[in-house]
């Protein structure tokens, strides 16, 4: 399989698990801070109309950006993973002497 799409199955895997969670803490925290803002202290209305429209925007961050940069994160380590076992099959290899067509074959060309 490719790297993007195993990259892919993680991410539908991770965001189908956390996404409920996700946005029902967004929502209630929203309610809560809204109905807050109908306080009479104008300090404290400042504040929750703040702090809601803080949560709205951090909920589409994490539904957007979050997501974007997650997906490339996962895709760059597995392609670092995959290098690194290709590498150790290539040095196992090397040293029980197999030569890989994509390789060179160095002792052949000793020999002549």
């Amino acid at each position: 399989r490719q790297v993007a799409d195993v990259a892919s199955d993680r991410i539908k895997k991770t965001i189908k698990r956390t996404a409920p969670s996700i946005a029902m803490t967004s929502i209630t925290d929203a309610c809560a801070f809204a109905a807050a803002s109908f306080s009479r202290v104008p300090d404290i209305s400042a504040f929750t109309r703040f702090c809601c429209a803080a949560v709205i925007v951090d909920f589409v961050m994490q539904c957007t950006f979050f997501v974007a940069l997650f997906a490339l994160d996962q895709r760059a380590k597995l392609r670092r993973a995959v290098r690194a076992q290709l590498l150790r099959k290539a040095r196992a290899d090397a040293a029980t002497g197999v030569v890989h067509p994509y390789q060179p074959n160095v002792r052949s060309r000793e020999a002549k």
